[in-house]
């Protein structure tokens, strides 16, 4: 009789915490709302209804970076929880290490330091950079930087994004994301840069 007491109350015990004793737990109760700010959809070339319309709709349909996705005000909303946003972010670094492992290994004088919050991104390397290091660098440097420094950081983010001659150590060009609007630079600042 006893045994079978204590069979009884291990099978309540066991049913009890499958249950959480009664309460229900709801992914909705774990995630947290991280806006995409359409800043930075613009830098991205993302200006139209219908490219955030895209975004959204492959947000959804993943949903390896959120359990849903919507747009508010021109803006991009994920319902992550902080796993889904740490994946996010681990994804992006992947991509920038990738890039700029392809443009330290194109020069040996090119190297580069990032803010541990992704706020900030110095670049040393000169004019001879070959283009297509130039143009992963830039995307790489610039919008999964970018996109980092806003899922840490929250909607009100900003990048500054430092150009630096790998000869002199001098400026090129300070860009202040999403401020600057232009964000070119020319052979100009490159002649000052050795100055």
């Amino acid at each position: 009789m006893k045994r079978k007491l204590y069979q009884f109350i291990f099978i309540i015990v066991c049913i009890l915490s499958l249950c959480g004793c009664g309460k229900t737990t709801n992914v909705e109760d774990k995630t947290k709302k991280v806006i995409i700010p359409y800043s930075f959809s613009l830098i991205c070339g993302q200006k139209s209804e219908e490219d955030l319309d895209e975004m959204i709709k492959t947000y959804n349909k993943d949903k390896k970076y959120c359990h849903k996705a919507y747009k508010k005000n021109k803006d991009v909303i994920l319902v992550s929880t902080d796993q889904q946003i740490k994946k996010y972010v681990k994804d992006n670094k992947k991509i920038i290490n990738s890039a700029m492992k392809k443009f330290t290994k194109s020069n040996k004088l090119y190297k580069y330091k990032i803010a541990n919050d992704y706020s900030s991104i110095q670049l040393y390397f000169d004019e001879a950079i070959p283009e297509d290091v130039y143009y992963q660098l830039l995307s790489a440097s610039i919008n999964f930087t970018s996109l980092n420094s806003i899922l840490l950081n929250g909607k009100d983010w900003h990048l500054t994004w430092q150009v630096i001659n790998c000869h002199t150590n001098k400026t090129v060009v300070t860009w202040n994301l999403p401020n600057d609007e232009e964000n070119s630079f020319t052979a100009e600042d490159w002649k000052q840069s050795y100055e």
